[in-house]
């Protein structure tokens, strides 16, 4: 995400990240999911590309192994 609309910290972007080899980018907020994925579209329209927003959020726990008997 080279391109920038100077408004990251008004809409509670806080950074971005590529995830793996790409094409995926995490991005990280302290607020109003819908504005930071809004400027997320807009940056892509801006330089010609599509997008698609996933929202996720971040697990409280880890993952977990349980091992179950044989029957």
């Amino acid at each position: 995400m080279g391109t920038s609309t100077g408004r990251e910290p008004d809409r509670g972007l806080l950074g971005s990240a590529l995830s793996g080899a790409g094409p995926s980018i995490l991005v990280f907020f302290e607020r109003g999911y819908e504005n930071v994925c809004d400027l997320v579209r807009q940056i892509f329209r801006l330089e010609g590309r599509d997008s698609e927003i996933l929202v996720t959020h971040i697990a409280e726990h880890g993952f977990e192994v349980n091992e179950e008997a044989d029957a």
